[in-house]
């Protein structure tokens, strides 16, 4: 997940993520330093939050960001989370390890938080962070721990509920879906004008190229019958694996990054009368209902990709 604290590009392995929030409403904290702006109410749970910018002693920005583009990001050590506020959170990205260049170290503050450089244009460099490293440096392990100890544990500890969390990718297709975020390899831009062979079904878009593997675009709006996307310059490609190679899924707009936990979705009812939410109804196994940071409960339609992607790949069995 690559994302933008001040002038700069950070990266972190999914795997280190718990969830992704737009910022809701932040309360002051007591334990005062100058990179903690407070904390807040992640379902009964007290999560402090960070400032990633000054935190890492990272210029200020020229100007400044927009307050709706901000998200925190937030880490788990041990029974305590923790979150980071950053300025925007710009991709999924897949990377070769050898691809990661190792920094330059000059003895600076917290250089050990820095596993190293993943390359692009000048200035478009992303700096891939240690996510060890920041699990256990002593100041995020202070700030948690004090917090936990100021406020107590977690609603949902005290009351000894176990329900196992899984994380989604939520994007928009006319309406909210969702796929499991491990699913997801990458998220890719899509060209205006993709190749399209002779002979190919009308759902393909074309082919993608990246890093010498040649992709098959979905058209997911061509394939569930849904009508065409006007203005379409939020659209993204989903990047996923099938039985024959990976494939790439064109949605209208990737949304967020959300955990549910399993006891909050139920099986798909018999609620989609259309033909349209007919097809689309094949390809579900459940549906997830949570409130988001604004409070405001969001049903997710959660994809069963393995069914996708069986119906994808028939035509060409």
């Amino acid at each position: 997940i690559t994302f933008r604290a001040g002038e700069m590009s950070f990266a972190l392995p999914i795997v280190a993520i718990r969830e992704i929030i737009k910022v809701p409403e932040i309360q002051p904290s007591v334990l005062n330093y100058d990179y903690s702006i407070g904390l807040v109410n992640l379902r009964g749970q007290v999560v402090p939050v960070l400032d990633l910018a000054k935190f890492l002693k990272i210029p200020a920005l020229s100007s400044a960001s927009d307050p709706e583009n901000q998200r925190i990001i937030v880490l788990k050590i041990g029974a305590h989370c923790f979150g980071f506020l950053v300025a925007t959170v710009e991709n999924i990205t897949a990377y070769y390890e050898e691809e990661l260049l190792p920094i330059p170290s000059f003895k600076q503050p917290k250089a050990e938080l820095f596993r190293g450089l993943l390359g692009g244009a000048p200035g478009l460099e992303t700096i891939f962070l240690n996510e060890e490293r920041l699990l256990d440096h002593e100041e995020v392990m202070h700030l948690t721990q004090g917090h936990s100890a100021l406020y107590g544990q977690p609603v949902a500890e005290k009351a000894n509920v176990r329900s196992l969390r899984r994380t989604f990718l939520n994007f928009r297709l006319q309406d909210l879906f969702s796929l499991p975020l491990g699913a997801v390899d990458e998220i890719a831009h899509c060209a205006d004008n993709l190749l399209c062979p002779p002979g190919y079904p009308a759902f393909v878009k074309g082919v993608l190229k990246m890093r010498g593997e040649v992709i098959t675009v979905i058209d997911l709006r061509a394939f569930y019958g849904m009508p065409k996307l006007g203005e379409a310059t939020e659209t993204k490609v989903l990047i996923i694996r099938g039985a024959n190679g990976r494939y790439g899924l064109l949605v209208d707009t990737v949304d967020s990054i959300c955990t549910v936990e399993d006891a909050g979705k139920i099986p798909i009812p018999s609620l989609l009368q259309s033909g349209t939410a007919r097809l689309i109804e094949c390809d579900m196994a459940e549906v997830a209902e949570m409130k988001d940071a604004s409070g405001v409960a969001r049903t997710y339609m959660i994809l069963d990709l393995p069914r996708l992607m069986a119906r994808i790949e028939a035509p060409a069995a």
